[in-house]
């Protein structure tokens, strides 16, 4: 059974039309645990169109031979806000 904890996160206006944001949380286990962390940068490009750029790290403790620890994600979004 794997018990979740959000650490926190924050956010920073960085102009009228930006922000930075930045997440972290942890899920503990018996087995493993597993700690995600999350930036993004947001920037309004007209009206209700923004552009998105986020990177997600995940970490995992404990994993089967021949798997990494630690996984990455990188995305470039378009964010429509109604």
């Amino acid at each position: 059974m794997r018990h979740p904890h959000h650490c926190g996160d924050g956010l920073i206006k960085l102009t009228q039309n930006s922000s930075f944001k930045q997440e972290l949380s942890v899920e503990t286990g018996a087995d493993q645990t597993v700690t995600k962390s999350g930036s993004s940068v947001k920037a309004q490009v007209i009206g209700a169109l923004s552009m998105k750029a986020a990177f997600t790290l995940e970490h995992t403790s404990s994993v089967p031979a021949g798997r990494e620890k630690t996984d990455t994600e990188t995305a470039l979004t378009m964010v429509y806000s109604f």
